[in-house]
């Protein structure tokens, strides 16, 4: 399901702005920790939010919603970060940002995905050839950014999510899949589910740890 046209074209909008701060300073710098370079983010729409951003939800083709306990009107957070647009044809569907303030034990997710983003996979490569599966959006840009020319990669965001219809036509051209999700209990209990729906799916040899 897409987003309001509305919103799509915010959406644009925000990752145009957020363009600038991967050339230096943290974003660049968070950047090159993930063995990813300025080329890569450039050609991908990735970027960086320098602060903390509140905007209207009707500005974003959002329905008002008020909070119960203070009667102020909520906003939609864009939390300083990595921004990472996931996109189709139509546009961006979908803005994840990796949050530069989390910290292990924080009660919000690592990921934050903007209020009103679709819920499509995050989808990078050529049809038609194999396809590594994994769960992180950033695993999938480094897959694409070393080996475009071998495989594609599609990230899931989720162990226990499914592929949207998109992504399953896009998955059903590949002669191979590779699933990688995280060595966990997670990945593990969601392996059943790719076997029986993606017969032929092949699980990335690993012997322990998570990944």
């Amino acid at each position: 399901n897409f987003p309001p046209a509305v919103w799509m074209e915010q959406a644009t909008a925000f990752v145009h702005e957020c363009a600038a701060g991967i050339e230096s300073g943290p974003g660049l710098e968070y950047l090159q920790s993930r063995g990813l370079s300025p080329e890569t983010a450039r050609a991908l729409g990735i970027g960086w939010n320098p602060a903390d951003r509140y905007d209207r939800r009707a500005d974003w083709g959002l329905s008002e919603e008020q909070n119960p306990d203070t009667g102020r009107f909520r906003k939609v957070w864009f939390p300083r970060g990595l921004v990472l647009p996931i996109r189709r044809k139509s546009g961006v569907t979908a803005l994840l940002i990796r949050r530069a303030d989390w910290r292990v034990g924080d009660d919000l997710p690592k990921y934050w995905q903007i209020k009103g983003s679709g819920n499509g996979c995050y989808v990078i490569g050529k049809p038609g050839i194999p396809v590594v599966l994994v769960e992180s959006v950033l695993d999938a840009v480094l897959i694409w950014q070393e080996a475009r020319d071998l495989v594609a990669s599609v990230a899931i965001t989720g162990a226990t999510k499914k592929p949207d219809e998109g992504t399953t036509a896009f998955l059903r051209q590949s002669p191979l899949l590779l699933w990688s999700l995280d060595f966990d209990a997670a990945g593990l209990g969601a392996w059943n589910w790719w076997q029986e729906h993606f017969p032929g799916v092949k699980a990335w040899p690993c012997a322990a740890g998570k990944d």
